[in-house]
């Protein structure tokens, strides 16, 4: 078969895309999200944070929503640091039983000293 008797014709598509469309695309784009972003942080309210260390009276409405300040409550460390030192002491558990506590390093070494 010869080219003339060839029952299709094959053409090629010429590559004409140039990359200014693409990139001015990309451009307006970026343009668009930065502008966004900037308009976004003009719009958010700008916080206040009171810090424990104020001098005088925190407001009590603020925009007509009463505000009441959150104390902490510390009575969970103070436990906590008791439990610490505790472990530390001897001291008895129950005098009448003749039950003690004895400090939680001296325990470990007895107890590593009974299972040898």
């Amino acid at each position: 078969m010869n080219k003339a008797e060839a029952p299709y014709v094959v053409r090629v598509e010429g590559d004409d895309a140039s990359g200014r469309k693409p990139m001015v695309i990309f451009a307006a784009a970026v343009v668009i999200i930065l502008g966004c972003v900037v308009w976004v942080l003009c719009m958010m309210p700008v916080r206040t944070v009171i810090s424990a260390g104020i001098k005088g009276e925190a407001p009590r409405e603020i925009q007509g929503i009463e505000q009441t300040l959150i104390r902490a409550d510390h009575s969970v460390e103070r436990a906590r640091a008791e439990q610490q030192a505790r472990l530390g002491q001897y001291g008895w558990v129950d005098q009448q039983k003749g039950l003690v506590h004895i400090p939680i390093e001296r325990a470990m070494q007895l107890v590593a000293e009974q299972s040898r």
